[in-house]
């Protein structure tokens, strides 16, 4: 239980993109490994006991063209002034334990990994990210684009960087984590319901407090409001999605 917990909440991490991204943004040039803890409230909008919160090691790698970041792997597969493009690889851990829904007859939604794209625009007005990713397992057999941007700005030695975005969920990828289908409804489930591809907007706000050259401590908070076809859904208490994270990380 501990332990898949406690890749849950990395994956949140890495999703977020913050942690060892957010230290290498105090220096760019940086690369190595970095070493921290993480402590995670997330609270997804589902019915019953599938909010999380904990305290977990954190392991990242900055290199040349190879970064790991939570449980992201990325490849920089080029780059220009002001533009990057990354491969990457990364655990989709939305699924959830039927056991922690107070509903009859459910199925686990299994956990994934997708591969995809990220490409960054970057300039004096902020940075643009977008996403591509695909399920590489093929448990949803769905896609997700997602559009961000952030504008840092530094207040002292503390680097606040104010996000906004859209996610758009293919009708797969929507409806195998947030649907009810007709064989849970056969073993005692409500009602079939059925999830059409989804936009989730997000807000978010990111924080970076270098205490050393080597040490840093950051935060992050991230809103998402559910559209109205997952909020409706019999899984889901309520149509917001929000995560805070703290952690303190050391670069060698």
């Amino acid at each position: 239980m501990f332990l898949r917990r406690a890749l849950a909440f990395a994956a949140c991490l890495s999703s977020l993109s913050l942690a060892h991204a957010q230290a290498s943004s105090a220096r760019p040039d940086a690369t190595g490994w970095r070493l921290g803890a993480i402590a995670l409230l997330h609270d997804g909008g589902y019915v019953g006991n599938v909010d999380r919160s904990l305290v977990v090691p954190a392991v990242g790698y900055e290199g040349e063209q190879v970064y790991l970041r939570g449980l992201q792997l990325g490849w920089h597969a080029w780059r220009g002034e002001g533009v990057q493009l990354d491969l990457v690889a990364q655990a989709r851990l939305d699924g959830l334990d039927a056991r922690d829904i107070p509903i009859a007859g459910l199925q686990d939604r299994r956990k994934s990994m997708d591969v995809g794209a990220v490409l960054t625009l970057a300039g004096d007005a902020g940075t643009l990210e977008f996403t591509a990713l695909g399920d590489a397992l093929d448990r949803s057999g769905g896609q997700e684009l997602a559009l961000v941007y952030g504008y840092p700005f530094n207040a002292g030695r503390v680097r606040i960087t104010p996000r906004i975005g859209v996610r758009w969920w293919s009708r797969a990828l929507a409806d195998y984590y947030y649907g009810i289908r007709p064989r849970e409804v056969a073993q005692g489930a409500p009602a079939v319901h059925a999830v059409d591809s989804a936009l989730i907007p997000e807000l978010g706000l990111n924080l970076l407090v270098p205490l050393s050259r080597q040490w840093a401590f950051y935060g992050a908070w991230r809103y998402q409001h559910l559209p109205r076809g997952i909020a409706d859904s019999p899984l889901v208490a309520k149509s917001t999605a929000t995560t805070l994270l703290l952690g303190v990380s050391y670069a060698f």
